[in-house]
């Protein structure tokens, strides 16, 4: 009654605020009662409880007169220590957490008579008449106040006496009750509390300036157990306090540096062992998938690629259970390293025994589905995870030791295409089109049923500084590698390394001529062709160090290069061994085929080699008097094939094999397949989120005052600055969360946050122009449609949903700022939206821990409640359906031949005509003539590969910046 008389609902708002009003309700007729009613007997027992309900609801009236104050708190005491169950249960339950923030005069006094209190209801075995909600979250609120608290006064509750002491050691023990409630807790939403507590804790203790605490361990060992928790709902909520505690990595790494690689253990460990995944809940087995992809992404790749003693390294763990839930996930895992202590399993309770959380999955109400309940979605929990896997693992492949790029944060996905670089390409035909995909240098393929692969053979780019193959001898083309997967587009561009100039420079032209006249008139010997099919490698008694590279001039009798040249591969590019601890040079093991189809195969090439040497004996004459070998004095004007080194990468890469045959597919190029393509580009490759945050000065209680605001407080805008990065609209490349570009309605600045799986914008009231009625409309619409509300109130009375009306605002955080630079955090969720963390109702955060905690639960309520709208579809499986829409519908039935023939040359040439006729007749077809300058692009053929000694870079990209920024670069060796 108090609360809401003077209360205002309409849309204007007087100035000043009103003051409170004089007629309250008597309070004081009312509490003489209930205190003599406290002293009544035994017979009036239920009486007596009711007035204790009755003084508890008084007790959080901010406006009771010390008097009463000082009787409530007599009362208290000696309710909660006394050795009736039901009095102490009453007092918790309808005191509650809000009772601590409160931050009435003395109430230090009580705090070691709740600890009391609440332990005993803890430790009840009564689950059904207990307040052990309510017990926890006191317990899990005092934590993040007695820091604040450590020296001051406390009533001692072994008595019912009023004897004060101080106790220090009062968070310590806190925090083992909140421990032994995370470990053994028998109700389901007291140990979801007790498990986020544990996750605050851990953000104070790693945010403090000494982040160690002799429990930091316990807790995060406690979180990790809970991961494998029977019950799906409190396995997200660990899941969520371990996704949260990603942005502390860089902190645990200096602390525990142990901690990063374990947490990944045990998440492939937790996912091996939930598998098969087709029975298990959509949500919580995508969440541990993303959780696992987002610690591999901030772990630093020198901890990633560490040897273990079990494992090859810890990114072969990760790849090992994403590729099998690649597979489908339908049969039991492989097991892998992430065991616990036994000791610390046997104190771990996997099981509840009250399962109160059931009464939060009521249906959705309020709002226009397809479909009625909560639970409808396009595809299987095995799909989908199956796809967010594949998609993790090519995220994975891409941005690790990447992200992010020169170009921020703000972009993940490359921007370029294949018309970029081209030469000669003119501006209005500067986008993809059937033509572009029809160049004499550019063919398209689908690899599997999830990747499309575009090969382009471009001119060698001049980059700024000369990029990667600065000073190396490379070829007179590159080839541009562009991949469209589940998780965006990548750009590679691959060159041929010949040597370096100085190398070049040290072998004289006559050395090269010897060589090649010597191969060229060397006689035929039969023991010299014999031995070389029956003599094994022999091993030499002198080596070179691994780490030197095998030249002709530094060569010996007594050195053998091909050994020495394999230790050097496998030392300077371990990722070309088959295993971190098998050498290259290590001989083949012998096979176990049988004799008598060895000597078929014996045979067969002794067959060959009689022909051969036939061919050579009547061919000795002529080849005895050709010239020897020149090296050219000029580069070579001999056109070569404008795909030549795109298709020997097509084959350095394996894919002629015929293994690949069965996932490797050409695309009918035409209009539609630009269209898809094009789609498929405006398509987002991450998650993306708009939460809506909104400041309420003190006295605002109506929607046209608060939407007023233009700027808040020193701690709001702190906590904004914390919460994400200010970027500007106009120049933003990243999500913009509905607001556009040059619009004077959209402001000119809003606060963005980004990791390489997610993308958020916040749609911040003070930052949005409300001038005018059409700029107010506008930003009561960017807030009102936004799912996830934070609300900064600095107002006495507590913020009302129905304030700002929409039909959205699923969730709403509202912050407090209470003394201390502590803030109080409620949180108001639908009935249809899943419980989340870390953050939990009426908890109280400090200052420095705030914008994080904030944030992490915004996102987590965000994706909470997309997993229960019906048919609602993650990006990736949106990307998935374009690119299986490419495959369907695109792809070209070829037979062997006709798919050879297509990547030898993409464009068919009548190969009677000349390679001046060759150009004339492309720039007649449906290839713009802007394309054939490709093709004109002349160079030394593979063949005379050192021939073709100049640095990289043939022509200069126009597009150097965007290039630079948006893609990597990977080298392909040759010779």
């Amino acid at each position: 009654m108090r609360l809401n008389q003077g209360v205002i609902t309409g849309d204007t708002m007087p100035s000043p605020a009103p003051s409170l009003p004089d007629l309250v309700p008597p309070l004081t007729l009312v509490a003489p009662w209930c205190f003599e009613a406290l002293n009544l007997s035994d017979r009036y027992h239920r009486g007596k409880l009711n007035a204790y309900r009755l003084l508890c609801s008084m007790l959080q009236d901010p406006c009771l007169s010390p008097q009463y104050i000082s009787q409530l708190y007599r009362v208290f005491h000696q309710g909660l220590v006394c050795s009736d169950q039901s009095i102490v249960n009453i007092i918790i339950k309808y005191t509650g957490p809000r009772f601590l923030s409160l931050n009435l005069p003395g109430s230090s006094l009580l705090y070691l008579d709740i600890i009391h209190a609440c332990n005993k209801v803890i430790i009840s075995p009564d689950l059904r008449a207990t307040p052990r909600t309510e017990a926890v979250s006191m317990l899990a609120t005092l934590l993040g106040i007695l820091d604040t608290h450590k020296h001051v006064a406390m009533l001692q509750p072994n008595s019912p006496l009023f004897q004060v002491t101080q106790c220090p050691d009062a968070k310590d023990l806190v925090l083992n009750i909140l421990l032994r409630c995370g470990k053994t807790e028998p109700t389901g939403q007291a140990r979801c509390i007790a498990l986020s507590s544990l996750g605050i804790f851990l953000h104070h203790t790693l945010s403090s300036s000494t982040p160690q605490h002799p429990c930091a361990k316990e807790a995060l060992n406690t979180l990790l157990l809970a991961l494998k928790f029977n019950h799906d709902t409190i396995a997200q909520v660990a899941c969520d306090v371990l996704l949260s505690l990603t942005n502390l990595c860089k902190v645990l790494l200096q602390v525990y540096p142990e901690i990063p690689s374990r947490i990944i253990e045990v998440l492939a460990s937790t996912l091996s062992y939930l598998m098969p995944v087709d029975a298990k809940d959509k949500r919580l087995m995508t969440s541990l998938v993303f959780c696992l992809g987002e610690w591999t992404m901030q772990v630093p790749p020198a901890v990633l690629y560490k040897p273990k003693t079990h494992n090859p390294c810890l990114l072969h763990t990760v790849f090992q259970i994403l590729t099998q839930l690649c597979e489908g996930g339908k049969a039991r895992g492989i097991p892998i390293s992430g065991a616990f202590h036994q000791d610390i399993v046997a104190e771990f309770n996997p099981n509840i025994v009250l399962d109160d959380l059931k009464s939060d999955e009521s249906p959705t109400l309020g709002r226009r589905f397809l479909g009625e309940g909560s639970g409808g979605h396009l595809s299987s929990t095995g799909h989908a995870v199956q796809l967010a896997a594949k998609m993790i693992i090519g995220h994975l492949v891409n941005h690790i030791g990447h992200f992010p790029l020169s170009g921020g944060v703000a972009r993940i996905s490359s921007l370029v295409s294949e018309y970029d670089d081209i030469p000669n390409l003119c501006y209005q035909e500067q986008q993809l089109s059937s033509q572009v995909l029809c160049a004499p240098n550019m063919q398209l393929f689908v690899l599997g049923s999830s990747c499309l692969m575009s090969l382009i053979e471009l001119p060698a780019l001049e980059v700024p500084g000369g990029g990667i193959t600065a000073g190396l001898i490379t070829a007179p083309s590159q080839v541009r590698v562009l991949l469209r997967d589940l998780g965006g587009k990548s750009c590679w561009d691959a060159s041929i390394l010949y040597c370096s100039p100085e190398q070049l420079a040290n072998i004289p032209s006559s050395t090269l001529s010897n060589v090649s006249r010597a191969k060229v008139n060397a006689p035929r010997c039969d023991d010299t062709m014999n031995s070389c099919i029956v003599t094994l490698p022999q091993y030499t008694m002198r080596h070179r160090p691994p780490s030197v590279l095998p030249m002709a001039q530094d060569s010996a009798p007594d050195l053998d290069n091909l050994d020495d040249l394999l230790r050097y591969i496998g030392h300077t590019s371990p990722e070309c061994l088959e295993t971190l601890d098998t050498p290259r040079n290590i001989p083949a093991s012998r096979s176990s085929i049988n004799t008598e189809l060895e000597q078929d195969t014996i045979g067969c090439i002794l067959s060959e080699r009689y022909v051969e040497s036939d061919y050579v004996d009547k061919n000795s004459a002529r080849l005895s008097q050709s010239k020897p070998c020149e090296r050219p004095t000029q580069r070579s004007t001999t056109p070569y094939s404008p795909f030549q080194f795109c298709r020997l990468l097509f084959s350095q890469l394996g894919f002629t094999s015929w293994d690949h045959r069965s996932q490797l597919y050409l695309l009918d190029k035409n209009e539609k397949l630009t269209r898809e393509i094009r789609n498929l580009d405006t398509q987002t490759c991450r998650e993306t989120h708009k939460v809506a945050v909104i400041f309420v000065a003190h006295g605002q209680e109506d929607k046209s005052s608060i939407l007023s605001n233009t700027a808040g407080s020193q701690a709001y805008e702190e906590f904004i600055s914390g919460l994400a990065w200010e970027v500007e609209l106009e120049t933003h490349t990243g999500f913009m969360g509905g607001l556009q570009k040059g619009k004077s309605t959209s402001g000119t600045t809003a606060p963005y946050y980004a990791t390489s799986f997610c993308e958020t914008l916040f749609h911040v009231a003070t930052r949005m122009p409300s001038h005018t009625a059409e700029a107010l409309l506008h930003k009561t619409r960017h807030l009102g449609n936004d799912e996830i509300h934070i609300v900064w109130s600095e107002h006495h009375r507590d913020y009302r949903r129905g304030i700002i009306p929409t039909e959205f605002c699923d969730v709403l955080i509202v912050i407090y700022p209470l003394p201390n630079r502590l803030y109080r955090i409620t949180i108001n969720r639908k009935p249809d939206v899943p419980l989340f963390a870390p953050l939990f109702h009426e908890a109280i955060v400090e200052h420095k821990t705030l914008p994080g905690l904030v944030r992490a639960t915004a996102l987590n309520a965000s994706r909470a409640k997309r997993s229960m709208l019906p048919f609602y579809q993650q990006y990736y499986e949106e990307r998935y359906r374009s690119l299986d829409t490419v495959l369907k519908q695109h792809r070209a039935s070829t037979t062997f031949e006709d798919f050879t023939s297509q990547v030898f040359s993409p464009v068919h040439i009548d190969g009677g005509m000349s390679s001046e006729q060759n150009r004339t007749s492309l720039m007649g077809s449906s290839v713009p003539s802007s394309l054939v300058s490709v093709e004109s692009h002349s160079g030394g053929t593979s063949e005379s590969s050192w021939s073709t000694h100049h640095t990289a870079g043939e022509g200069v990209s126009p597009r150097v910046g965007k290039k630079l920024a948006m893609k990597s670069v990977s080298l392909t060796s040759s010779r």
